[in-house]
């Protein structure tokens, strides 16, 4: 939907720093309002790691929505949910948290208990079922917890959570809120003080 291209000295450039990698290297730069898109490797498949995260706390916002439940209801902490990493949020055996500590821990420390807690009280239905309305394969259920994703699924995934946090849904402005306060993000630390970033890596 757009006639731009990379000059030639651009995308020898880009073709240099990419070549330089020294492991698989794959990325999708989509701009919204002209729908330009660069790519490179963009269908290669990685485990999805922490990229989950976003995506995964997303489908659980809609699911509240839809069974008109509150960000204040609560979850409790169970040894199951101990993925065995630094405990950010959570502290012990039995203890309830509200649904928001658990998504604002999960999205913005990268807490792995937090979505652990999450999987296991939402399931991973309504997840998978985002997946396919967005056009992407479904990753995770029967013991999978994680998954894996091509870039240009992960960018499936942030259309809907761009419309999403910039739609009138009662959850929405909770959700961008600790989407652009992660505690790490590449972009941000290049482009923050010009844009406001959305991120969860």
């Amino acid at each position: 939907n757009t006639d731009y291209r990379l000059s030639e000295e651009q995308e020898k450039q880009l073709k240099k720093m990419v070549q330089e990698e020294p492991y698989d290297c794959s990325f999708v730069l989509y701009d919204i309002n002209s729908e330009a898109l660069i790519c490179y490797n963009e269908k290669k498949y990685y485990p999805v790691a922490s990229t989950v995260k976003a995506p995964f706390v997303f489908a659980c916002l809609q699911q509240i929505e839809e069974e008109g439940g509150t960000l204040e209801d609560t979850i409790e902490y169970n040894k199951e949910d101990d993925f065995g990493n630094d405990d950010v949020v959570l502290r012990e055996y039995g203890e309830l948290y509200s649904l928001s500590s658990v998504m604002e821990a999960t999205i913005e420390l990268s807490d792995n208990n937090g979505y652990i807690m999450l999987l296991n009280e939402f399931g991973p239905d309504r997840y998978n079922a985002f997946l396919k309305s967005v056009g992407n394969r479904v990753t995770i259920g029967g013991g999978v917890q994680w998954g894996q994703t091509p870039a240009i699924d992960s960018l499936r995934n942030w259309l809907g959570i761009y419309r999403y946090i910039n739609s009138d849904s009662p959850n929405a402005e909770f959700f961008s809120g600790i989407l652009k306060e992660t505690n790490r993000s590449f972009i941000r630390n290049v482009l923050g003080e010009q844009y406001l970033i959305y991120n969860k890596m």
